[in-house]
């Protein structure tokens, strides 16, 4: 009994450290890999232009920031962008988008919808809670949910945009635009657009690298146009107020 409850413990150890070590060294290592930044000299930037800049509001439309374990509010020399990062460049405005599945062999030309989701390794490498291992619209939903959390900090100074009049806002706050990469977080529901909205989406993808229930992907292997579910997805989008993406849709769509 003592020798099979010490193998046990022994087992568990092994576990434990190999949780550990992915989220130490696997999760950073892979991240840096897949998101580099490159050395440069620095730029020669005149005094016009920095006076032009000043007087700008600028806008980067998209980071996928929020799908890795990445503390956003420290500043990173690798990886997708982080709020000092996003000061210091007199950002005003940033989309953050949320990528929730990914086949294996990502590429630019021919996806297939059924490959294996490289994005589920991602949720359990990250420990991600679970409901949203196996549910495409959980993994959206906790998306936002990270970046509400660093909107209920004061001192993150964000706003994520939930009407036109936000927009408006002035006052030194980022402000913030969640973003859906492709409507498959909808797993065919129509009710999920309501859904997605009250968890502060305002723009969403109809398509991202591969074909989803709403029709065909620029990356997909149909190249079809709207399905039928996807055009009573489209007038709800309409109806509920949000912003239609179409990047990765196909022609057709």
């Amino acid at each position: 009994m003592v020798k099979l409850k010490t193998i046990g413990l022994g087992a568990l150890a092994a576990v434990l450290a190999g949780i550990v070590f992915v989220q130490i060294a696997v999760v950073p290592k892979t991240d840096k890999t897949m998101n580099p930044v490159l050395e440069h000299a620095s730029y020669d930037i005149t005094p016009e232009t920095r006076r032009l800049h000043r007087q700008l509001r600028v806008a980067d439309l998209h980071t996928d920031t929020l799908l890795w374990k990445r503390d956003p509010r420290k500043k990173h020399n690798y990886g997708h962008a982080d709020l000092p990062r996003l000061r210091k460049g007199g950002v005003d405005l940033q989309v953050f988008s949320a990528v929730t599945k990914s086949p294996k062999g990502l590429n630019f030309g021919e996806n297939a919808a059924d490959a294996p989701d490289q994005i589920t390794k991602l949720a359990l490498a990250q420990l991600w809670p679970v409901r949203t291992w196996g549910s495409i619209y959980e993994r959206a939903a906790y998306q936002a949910q990270r970046l509400l959390k660093l909107e209920a900090e004061q001192s993150n100074a964000l706003v994520i945009v939930r009407s036109a009049a936000d927009m408006n806002i002035n006052d030194g706050r980022m402000l913030t635009v969640l973003l859906t990469e492709g409507a498959h977080p909808l797993e065919g529901k129509l009710e999920n657009i309501a859904r997605l909205k009250a968890e502060g989406y305002r723009i969403m993808g109809l398509q991202h690298f591969f074909d989803n229930e709403l029709g065909g992907s620029m990356h997909g292997t149909s190249k079809a146009g709207l399905s039928e579910f996807g055009r009573k997805a489209v007038l709800e989008m309409v109806a509920q107020g949000i912003i239609i993406d179409v990047a990765h849709s196909s022609e057709q769509v």
